[in-house]
């Protein structure tokens, strides 16, 4: 089951954020989700012209609102079996995937983590990674663009999640209307291998505030 999405861009607790939520064994979230690429590849299917023939039949054609659900259900499912799929990736600031997505899922959810540019951009200096700012300038153009009602996006500023980071989840369960849930705090850990081949273990690594 998708229990929603999450927008985030670097440097504003995302991955703070996505180690919590793993620590809960009803939830999972991966690091780097392949799910926006498998969702537009199975929606691609009815405007391409070698299935024209077969996907003719008005049963197929008319039926594709449920079967991309079952194949994206079947995804999830396959993956993390009777788990809450929670699915983290920039692109999901782009109105059109989350649009494409609520299709299918009409109920779907998204939050998000935000931060003061210039505190983005001093804490990238700091960790001595080369970016392109101006490929962060348009992911973050496009997040605070989004405009959803309130019941469907939650954000989340970065100062509240060092000030108080239990309230912070706490809020996010009730909007994702998860379980309560009481997370270890003191021992955060999370595998970041993943994104740290394509980028830089200093993004990721966890600090312990002073």
């Amino acid at each position: 089951m998708i229990g929603g999405v999450y927008c985030q861009i670097p440097r504003t607790g995302s991955t703070l954020i996505t180690a919590l939520l793993q620590q809960r064994s009803d939830v999972h979230m991966p690091m780097n989700s392949p799910l926006i690429e498998f969702l537009w590849q199975t929606q691609s299917l009815w405007g391409n012209p070698d299935f024209r023939v077969e996907l003719s039949d008005p049963s197929i054609f008319y039926g594709r609102e449920k079967i991309v659900q079952n194949m994206l259900h079947g995804f999830t499912e396959t993956i993390a079996p009777g788990k809450i799929w929670i699915d983290k990736h920039w692109n999901w600031a782009a109105t059109l995937n989350y649009s494409v997505m609520k299709e299918y899922y009409p109920s779907l959810k998204m939050f998000r983590t935000v931060r003061d540019w210039n505190e983005i951009e001093k804490s990238f200096d700091n960790t001595g990674y080369k970016y392109s700012k101006e490929k962060l300038k348009d992911i973050k153009r496009v997040q605070d663009s989004l405009t959803l009602p309130d019941d469907k996006l939650l954000t989340i500023e970065f100062r509240s999640i060092g000030n108080d980071l239990p309230s912070v989840m706490q809020d996010l369960e009730q909007f994702l209307e998860l379980p309560r849930f009481s997370y270890d705090f003191k021992k955060i850990e999370i595998d970041t291998s993943i994104l740290d081949d394509l980028t830089s273990p200093k993004l990721h690594t966890l600090r312990r505030a002073a």
